[in-house]
């Protein structure tokens, strides 16, 4: 089940989604139809299937052709994956930041890091060091550089 959360902000209307995107979700009656510039906040959101992603691109692809400008924010490693696996997954839209999962070594925390894309290219997708806020101890990040960030060498 997808969650929605609408906000209007500079402009701008801020959708801050989370949960699942499957058969079941209608993006377009969760979202609406944006008229004006929009962004997509989704680090919450926990899994996307096969389906889910037919839904995505279908409602996303709506907006290049309307000059509608829209961009994501905080991708969750969900879709950073999806991103990566499908050429056109953002439709048109920027991502300017995704979400990056780190496990702690000594506590088994599970943490998810915001991070700019542009700071990924800045970094020449080298992974940043993460202190643990529970324990202080190192955290790992818990996906293969390579792979997670190379949707942002396709330009």
């Amino acid at each position: 089940m997808l969650t929605v959360q609408k906000q209007e902000a500079a402009g701008k209307t801020v959708y801050t989604i989370s949960g699942t995107i499957d058969e079941k979700t209608d993006l377009a009656k969760e979202l609406g139809t944006p008229t004006q510039p929009f962004v997509v906040v989704a680090k919450g959101i926990t899994r996307i299937n096969s389906v889910g992603v037919k839904n995505w691109i279908r409602f996303f692809s709506t907006f290049g052709p309307k000059q509608i400008v829209f961009s994501f924010e905080q991708l969750s490693p969900t879709l950073v994956e999806q991103l990566n696996a499908i050429q056109n997954f953002n439709c048109g839209g920027t991502v300017n930041s995704i979400v990056m999962p780190y496990l702690c070594a000594g506590c088994k925390t599970e943490l998810i890091v915001p991070i700019k894309t542009a700071d990924i290219v800045k970094l020449n997708n080298k992974v940043p060091d993460v202190k643990c806020p529970k324990c202080s101890g190192n955290a790992a990040f818990d996906e293969f550089p390579e792979e997670y960030f190379e949707f942002c060498s396709r330009g």
